[in-house]
C-alpha cells in the first residue's frame, strides 16, 4: 500500500470519521485544516491508502506543486473511491486528460490503486510505472508497484521494486514488510525472518512487524514462534484481526481446535469480511466433529 510511515494506534472507525471531515474541508478549500484531519486519521489507521494519498496531495497543494482546483477534483475522486462508486475511474480519466492532471504522478498511482482493487494488475502496474516516470524520487511509488507485482504473482519483480523503495527510505517498515512477503513466496523465508528480526530490534513496538514474522513462521510450520509473535502483536494492538487469525491457524495446525476456534471467531468479530478466517472456521467445525466422534 501507499504508506506514509506514521504509527500510533489502531481505530479504523475513528480514522474514517476524521478522514471524511478532512475531505469535506479539503473540497471546500481549507487545506490547512484538512492536513490536520488527515494526519490524525492516519495515525489511527496506517494501512489506509486513501488517507496516505490525501496527505501527499494536500502537501503538494500547500507547496504549490498542485493547483487548488485540481486538488479539489482529486479529493472528490478520492471520496468516490472510498464510497465504491463506479464513477471514480471516469472522474480520474477526465483529470488525466487535463493539461495539469496529465503531469501529476499521484493521479496515475491512484488510478492504479482503483484498478488493482478490481484485480486488473497489469493496467495498474502500467499506471504506477507512468507515475514513476514522472517522479522517480517517491519511495511510495516503487513500494506500491512492488505490492502490485506481489499480487500479480511476480515476486522477483516485487523484490526489485521494494529494493528501489528501500534505497530512498531505508527504515520504512511497511516497505520491509512488503519485501519479506515477496522473499517468502520466492522460498527465501529465512532471509525474510532475518530482515524482520532486524527491523523489530529497531522498532520494538510496531505490531505489524511481529504480525508479519508470525505469518512467515506459521507458513514454515514453526508454530510456537508464530504463536509467540502473535501474542506480542496482540499485546501491542488488541484490535489486530490478522494476529488472532494467524494464531488461530497455528492452533488449528497443532490440532488445538478449541483454541483455534476462539481465535478465529475473535478475528471475525474484529473483521467480519476476513474471508480466509471464514474458511478456517469451517475447517475447525469439521475437525471438531471428527475429534468428538
Amino acid at each position: 500500500s501507499m504508506y506514509y510511515e506514521l504509527f500510533a494506534g489502531w481505530n479504523p472507525q475513528k480514522s474514517i470519521e476524521l478522514f471524511r471531515k478532512g475531505l469535506d474541508v479539503a473540497i471546500k478549500g481549507d487545506i490547512r485544516r484538512a492536513k490536520r484531519f488527515f494526519v490524525t486519521a492516519y495515525r489511527f489507521n496506517t494501512a489506509n491508502d486513501y488517507i496516505a494519498l490525501s496527505i501527499h496531495v494536500v502537501d503538494d497543494m500547500r507547496s504549490e506543486k498542485l493547483s487548488k482546483d485540481l486538488g479539489g477534483r482529486i479529493f472528490t475522486a478520492i471520496l468516490l473511491g472510498m464510497d465504491g462508486s463506479e464513477q471514480v475511474l471516469e472522474e480520474l480519466n477526465k483529470i488525466i486528460e487535463d493539461a495539469e492532471g496529465i503531469k501529476y504522478p499521484l493521479i496515475y498511482s491512484y488510478r492504479g490503486n482503483i484498478l488493482s482493487r478490481k484485480g486488473d494488475y497489469d493496467r495498474a502496474i502500467m499506471d504506477v510505472s507512468k507515475a514513476i516516470e514522472l517522479d522517480e524520487n517517491k519511495s511510495m511509488l516503487y513500494s506500491f508497484r512492488g505490492e502490485l507485482h506481489y499480487n500479480a504473482g511476480q515476486y522477483k519483480k516485487g523484490v526489485e521494486d521494494y529494493d528501489k523503495a528501500l534505497e530512498k527510505d531505508p527504515s520504512n517498515n511497511a516497505i520491509i514488510i512488503g519485501r519479506t512477503s515477496c522473499q517468502h513466496m520466492l522460498g527465501n523465508s529465512k532471509e525474510a525472518i532475518k530482515a524482520l528480526s532486524e527491523a523489530i530490534d529497531k522498532d520494538l513496538k510496531n505490531y505489524l512487524l511481529y504480525e508479519q514474522r508470525a505469518y512467515i513462521y506459521g507458513e514454515t510450520s514453526n508454530y510456537e514462534k508464530c504463536i509467540e509473535d502473535c501474542n506480542k502483536a496482540i499485546k501491542l494492538n488488541p484490535q489486530s484481526d490478522d494476529a488472532f487469525y494467524y494464531r488461530g491457524v497455528a492452533f488449528y495446525d497443532q490440532k488445538k481446535h478449541d483454541k483455534a476456534m476462539k481465535d478465529i471467531n475473535k478475528a471475525l468479530r474484529l473483521n467480519p469480511k476476513h474471508c480466509t478466517a471464514l474458511s478456517i472456521r469451517g475447517y475447525c467445525f469439521e475437525a471438531k466433529k471428527e475429534f468428538d466422534k
